[in-house]
């Protein structure tokens, strides 16, 4: 008897020590992750969900320098964080297209994109012209590409 509890006691600590596997992510559960902290004013948090300069130059082949980037998406994020703050709403994401982009002039690789619209004016009608979000597989997860 001592030794099955010893035995069961030895499993429960291994099991317990051991990392869980990391749940995977999807495009959608990033976008709306983004959306919440650009709503609740997590500038870094955002810019986490959002490709980084070197993320973008390993990407794509434009020539659009780290710090040029980095300007762009911050900007983009600042005035997507001040929209919701002026009360235009997010509701369920709306995929508008899925994209399989080979390797080209433009790509270094294969590039996975899926575009999402969301965005809705704070009377619930919707934007004139919607704004879209799109979400590329990076080597860390689904991450927002700023064009």
């Amino acid at each position: 008897m001592r030794a099955i509890a010893v035995l069961v006691l030895c499993v429960s600590f291994g099991a317990a020590a051991a990392e869980p596997a990391p749940e995977p992510v999807t495009a959608r559960q990033t976008a709306y992750r983004l959306l919440r902290a650009l709503s609740r004013g997590d500038a870094a948090q955002a810019r986490a969900l959002a490709l980084s300069p070197e993320e973008f130059c390993a990407l794509s082949r434009r020539a659009v320098s780290a710090s040029d980037y980095r300007k762009a998406r911050d900007a983009f994020l600042a005035a997507l964080a001040q929209d919701l703050a002026a009360g235009l709403t997010f509701r369920d994401a709306d995929v508008a297209d899925c994209l399989v982009l080979p390797e080209s002039e433009k790509n270094h690789r294969m590039v996975l994109a899926v575009v999402y619209v969301h965005f809705f004016l704070p009377d619930g009608k919707p934007l004139e012209h919607p704004l879209t979000l799109t979400f590329v597989q990076a080597q860390e997860g689904w991450r927002l590409l700023v064009r």
